[in-house]
């Protein structure tokens, strides 16, 4: 009895079904290869752009902050006048500061409330650089301050132990002498820079 030839054919068709299936998926890699190259340079541009901005913003905001000055170490206290503490700073640091040099001076946030930064704008940049130059060669204390700070008659009585009494004979609690703190007024991220390069 003779074989009944293979019919081969639908193997072949099989075959040319394969090819045609392997050959579009190679094509869909491809075009998603491509895509994803393109992808991958524009993210790269933005990238770049980001940076570009961010730099741009960070000088922008430090350009607006030339003429400030940030007064840190001085506690809080109730109806204070920012503008005067300033006056008593300068004329602590021999940098004598009159209302017309000043733009503003104001409290902003920080980690303790009771010991809240001051930023103080000056008019002019002269007046800005003469004070940073004054305080950090004069290193001030909360004591130079007097009242707004903290006196040297309390200070003393800290040091011996001694407690400090006020009109009624209360207790009053008082701290150690502090530093006070006068920095340019840096913009989060330069600060960061600024405090790693001081370190």
């Amino acid at each position: 009895m003779k074989c009944k030839p293979y019919d081969v054919n639908p193997l072949q068709n099989d075959m040319e079904e394969l090819k045609k299936s392997l050959d579009f998926i190679n094509k869909v890699f491809e075009a998603v290869k491509l895509q994803n190259t393109a992808l991958v340079t524009t993210n790269k541009t933005l990238l770049e752009s980001y940076d570009a901005l961010e730099h741009d913003v960070a000088a922008l905001e430090q350009y607006s902050r030339a003429n400030n000055l940030e007064i840190r170490g001085l506690r809080m206290t109730q109806g204070e006048e920012h503008l005067e503490i300033v006056k008593q700073l300068g004329d602590a640091i021999g940098c004598a500061v009159e209302t017309e040099d000043t733009g503003t001076a104001h409290r902003v946030p920080t980690h303790n409330a009771s010991y809240k930064n001051i930023i103080v704008r000056f008019c002019s940049r002269d007046k800005h650089t003469e004070s940073l130059y004054n305080a950090r060669k004069s290193r001030p204390t909360t004591s130079c301050l007097g009242v707004l700070g903290e006196s040297p008659r309390q200070a003393t009585a800290n040091t011996e132990g001694q407690d400090n009494l006020n009109t009624d004979g209360h207790k009053v609690q008082t701290s150690r002498v502090q530093p006070v703190y006068v920095n340019e007024h840096f913009p989060p991220e330069n600060k960061i820079l600024f405090e790693k390069r001081s370190n």
